[in-house]
């Protein structure tokens, strides 16, 4: 079962949720062959982009994945490695894999949301989910050819997305205002960027 390690506690026990700055939460969780691995396996050889997703069939994860992997030569010239996170056994995580040919590792945390909750990552509200600016941004994503899909896990689940070094920090945060509150990639390049420049860290972008 996946699980919050060391470092940094979950942030209800800490009373907050972990920021920039901070330690990351490292994480025991199940690659889609069905290999354990921890997070921090994967910080210690080179800076992460973690994408932690709502659900497979949701519309704005799909299109988050089709943009990282549009971009992923880029993250990989910055030095850097994508990670996705979903819910889900190792299965349903491969599908899902397979249908977006995505290159790069996707973890899988069972039916456990605690490792979305170590990262501050909460259920969303019904105007967080469906209000307006999600209908829009569904609309618009659904033209562009991210369809819908079935739900797999708690669809209420926000997504979010950190920055972390190879010392373990978290250097950016963006945990989603609203559903569709997906971040370029050109944002997350620039963060990149700014971790060959000594001292540089980010606030949460709001």
């Amino acid at each position: 079962m996946p699980v919050s390690l060391g470092g940094a506690p979950s942030p209800k026990s800490r009373g907050k949720a972990p920021q920039v700055g901070d330690a990351a939460p490292d994480l025991a969780l199940t690659a889609t062959d069905g290999s354990a691995i921890l997070l921090s396996e994967l910080w210690e050889r080179r800076p992460i982009v973690v994408v932690f997703l709502r659900h497979y069939g949701c519309t704005f994860c799909r299109e988050q994945a089709a943009w990282l992997r549009r971009d992923y030569a880029k993250f990989q010239s910055a030095g850097a490695e994508v990670v996705a996170i979903g819910q889900g056994d190792p299965k349903t995580g491969k599908a899902f894999q397979i249908l977006l040919s995505l290159p790069y590792p996707l973890l899988v945390t069972g039916d456990d949301l605690g490792p979305y909750q170590a990262y501050g990552l909460e259920r969303g509200t019904f105007s967080q989910l469906f209000g307006w600016r999600s209908f829009v941004r569904g609309a618009i994503a659904t033209l562009r050819g991210h369809l819908i899909g079935r739900l797999s896990g708690d669809g209420f689940q926000m997504p979010g997305t950190f920055v972390i070094d190879t010392g373990g920090r978290i250097q950016f945060v963006h945990r989603h205002a609203y559903a569709s509150d997906n971040l370029s990639n050109d944002i997350l390049l620039r963060e990149l960027d700014k971790l060959s420049k000594p001292g540089a860290i980010s606030p949460t972008p709001r």
